[in-house]
């Protein structure tokens, strides 16, 4: 029985909201730089449960109400607001507005679904461009 790779994503639970990207092999080595950036930064990286990210083949369809958007999974947004969205990210963690702005990463939707989903700990970036993962930002003092 052959399996389908899993596509590696990373969900950031920082300032910005929830914000998952996706790559491709092509940019494997930027996405690599990122994560070790993150991880310097104090970010910590959990595995989570391989899940198919079903972001392809969707029909178009106008919503006439939240519910509709809830059952479709997922919804376009006006160019407005997606620079709405850029802009939060910016101001928020640049070095993702970077690389999602620079085509190297694309945004998709949340792959979290149960907080049980978690595996382990990531011990490297290279564990981390291989799986789909949650980064969490540093537990600092205030």
């Amino acid at each position: 029985m052959h399996q389908e790779p899993i596509q590696p994503a990373i969900t950031f639970l920082n300032l910005t909201g929830d914000i998952t990207i996706t790559w491709d092999s092509a940019n494997e080595s930027t996405m690599l730089g990122l994560i070790e950036q993150k991880m310097k930064e104090g970010f910590s990286f959990f595995v989570l449960k391989p899940r198919a990210l079903a972001i392809l083949g969707k029909k178009k369809v106008r919503a006439e109400s939240i519910g509709d958007v809830a059952r479709a999974g997922s919804a376009l947004i006006p160019d407005c607001e997606f620079h709405r969205m850029m802009a939060k990210l910016e101001l928020h963690d640049s070095a993702v507005q970077t690389v999602v702005a620079a085509g190297q990463a694309s945004l998709t939707r949340p792959i979290i679904t149960l907080a049980g989903d978690t595996v382990k700990r990531a011990q490297s970036a290279a564990e981390v461009l291989r799986n789909q993962t949650v980064a969490v930002r540093p537990v600092v003092g205030g």
